[in-house]
């Protein structure tokens, strides 16, 4: 998913831990981003119980600094039990630098400082979900590229003996709007963990690469 601060493992936990509820909000602006509102696939509705350990790295783009690029990396956990989302970042001791939940279709409010987060921390959990579940439930689709429509969005899949290459994200009301794409090198089978992703966020101009950790 996505940290957008430098090596600093405490202000990357900064960045998911503050939650704003936004969801309800019309539209807000964070710093100089303008927060589209985001909706949630609620977590109850995922199959299964999971628990994923990643290595992320991240190349994003400030809009508030003069269109300075950096980078930033870092491992996290990702698990899922009942209703319940859960991500936790890891110093490079293996212990939790931050925490950050879903609990059915909402975000639990954490305290930090608004003012350190280059991009709202609902990009987190909407990234995952689109990596992995919305709209994904059902049996692997045949070769080819299939359409549907989810949470205002047009989702292109490309799939392939069973395994899906990738996921391309658009505005429902102006499907010629790309508003993300996900590749997954090695494809991906829904339910199970795929080995690395690869994911360009167009709207707010930062690039994910996700490894699965054994």
């Amino acid at each position: 998913m996505s940290v957008w601060q430098s090596l600093s493992f405490a202000r990357a936990g900064a960045l998911l831990l503050a939650s704003l509820l936004l969801s309800c909000a019309p539209e807000a602006k964070h710093g100089s981003v303008l927060v589209v509102p985001t909706q949630f696939l609620d977590v109850a509705k995922i199959p299964g119980e999971f628990s994923w350990r990643q290595s992320i790295s991240a190349d994003f783009q400030r809009a508030d600094a003069g269109g300075r690029r950096e980078t930033a990396s870092f491992e996290a956990v990702l698990e899922k039990q009942g209703n319940g989302l859960t991500l936790v970042g890891l110093t490079s001791f293996g212990t939790r630098a931050f925490v950050a939940k879903q609990v059915g279709t909402r975000l639990l409010p954490m305290d930090a400082p608004p003012a350190a987060l280059p991009f709202p921390p609902e990009l987190v959990f909407q990234d995952i979900h689109r990596c992995y579940f919305i709209g994904l439930f059902g049996k692997p689709a045949g070769d080819g590229w299939h359409q549907q429509e989810m949470f205002g969005e047009m989702i292109r899949d490309e799939w392939q003996r069973g395994r899906l290459l990738q996921r391309r994200f658009y505005d429902a009301k102006q499907p010629t709007q790309l508003l993300l794409s996900i590749r997954y090198p090695q494809g991906f089978v829904p339910g199970q963990e795929p080995s690395s992703v690869e994911l360009v966020n167009h709207r707010y101009h930062y690039r994910l690469k996700i490894q699965a950790l054994e």
